[in-house]
């Protein structure tokens, strides 16, 4: 695992070392649950990590989740994504062809013209050599970077809610940045996902990939070849 998803399971399970019963897996049964002091953690392999976490509940979220664990927060329950600062970059959306970003802009009422209108001028930008493959909204020349204000809504529905298959069983309604894994809940800091988004902006990468390509009506618009292959699913990931 990567230190990013390493960090995930260090804060679950130190948070259920300090307070016991106040953490849960979405879906999942809070447990008071003897763990051990979460600074011996550290040195355990990734596999005993994963086993321990598995044994008390706290293993890797369900399939499709976007929330990584519950937390009583202010006497309830909230959802959290949990994204570590000290890992590596986190994936936002996973390769995904227009019509899956078309469906998933259907179901939140989302506009995609000014999405388009990006991507179309990210390839045009490609194709005359101004940007790579991956382009951070830092970048000035970046299509994305100065449309933040349309552009936040669909980015946190991926985030957040659901991917372009459809909504998540398990949305997140906070995004948890953990600091120091090790603390239990004074390692996290908690913020609604638009402004973890904004704050972030400029971290935010995005990029057309070849994956699986699609010759869908839907997706065709966003297919161009550069490099030899066609370019048509769109990533984003936060550094």
């Amino acid at each position: 695992m990567n230190q990013g998803e390493r960090d995930e399971i260090l804060f679950k399970l130190s948070t259920a070392h300090y307070s016991p019963g106040q953490i849960r897996n979405p879906g999942g049964s809070a447990m008071s649950v003897q763990i051990p002091d979460p600074q011996t953690l550290s040195g355990y392999s990734d596999h005993a990590l994963t086993n321990l976490a598995n044994s008390v509940g706290l293993g890797k979220a369900p399939p499709r989740a976007k929330s990584d664990c519950e937390i009583q927060h202010n006497g309830k329950w909230i959802s959290v994504s949990l994204k570590s600062n000290r890992g590596a970059s986190a994936t936002i959306l996973n390769h995904t062809h227009r019509a899956g970003v078309l469906a998933a802009a259907h179901r939140i009422g989302y506009n995609m013209r000014q999405l388009d209108t990006c991507v179309q001028r990210y390839h045009d930008l490609r194709s005359r050599g101004v940007l790579p493959e991956d382009v951070s909204n830092s970048d000035p020349n970046s299509p994305f970077g100065a449309h933040a204000s349309a552009l936040i809504p669909i980015v946190n529905y991926f985030l957040m809610r659901g991917t372009g298959g459809g909504d998540s069983p398990y949305p997140a309604n906070y995004v948890g940045v953990i600091s120091n894994p090790f603390v239990g809940l004074n390692g996290i800091s908690l913020s609604d996902a638009n402004t973890y988004i904004a704050q972030n902006w400029h971290n935010i990468r995005f990029c057309m990939r070849h994956k699986n390509p699609s010759s869908s009506p839907d997706s065709n618009p966003w297919n161009v070849i550069h490099d030899g292959r066609v370019r048509g699913e769109l990533h984003i990931r936060l550094l």
